[in-house]
C-alpha cells in the first residue's frame, strides 16, 4: 500500500521500484535479468535524462488525470518507459518507492524476443520527448 499511499503524500505517479534499498527481494531474478535490466535502467536514464532506477518493474499508480493527459503508444513492455518519460517531460512529480517482491519464473518477458522492441519504445519516447 505504500505506493498508492505516495499518491496522497503529494506524487503524481508513484513507481514501485526494486532498485532502492530498502526494496525486500524475497526471491530475485536470475543473473541474466538482473545484468540486462540494469543496462537498460542506465540506458533509459541516460536517454530520457531522468533519476528513475527501476523503469519494469510493473508497479506504477498515477492520478487519474495524469493518465488523461498522456498519450502512451507503446505496448507491451515498452509502455512503461514511455509513462514514466512522458510524465517526467510534463513536470509531474514521480516518486520511487520502495517494494516487497518475488520473482515469478513463468515470467512473460523473454529477453531475446522482447529487447528490440523495447529499445525501439525507448528510442521513440526519447524522440518524443526531446523532440
Amino acid at each position: 500500500m505504500r505506493v498508492a499511499a505516495t499518491i496522497d503524500d503529494g506524487a503524481d505517479l508513484a513507481v514501485g521500484s526494486r532498485d532502492l534499498r530498502t526494496s525486500v527481494i524475497v526471491r530475485p531474478q536470475p543473473l541474466s535479468r538482473r545484468v540486462s535490466g540494469s543496462i537498460y535502467g542506465l540506458l533509459a536514464r541516460a536517454l530520457l535524462d531522468t533519476h528513475i532506477k527501476d523503469f519494469q518493474c510493473g508497479c506504477k499508480v498515477f492520478r487519474r488525470d495524469v493518465w488523461n493527459s498522456l498519450t502512451i503508444t507503446c505496448d507491451g513492455f515498452g509502455f512503461d518507459t514511455e509513462l514514466i518519460a512522458k510524465a517526467h517531460k510534463e513536470g509531474f512529480v514521480i516518486i520511487e518507492v520502495p517494494i516487497t517482491w518475488s520473482n515469478q519464473f513463468d515470467s512473460k518477458v523473454r529477453i531475446t524476443r522482447d529487447v528490440l522492441p523495447m529499445l525501439k519504445c525507448l528510442l521513440k519516447a526519447r524522440a518524443q520527448v526531446r523532440g
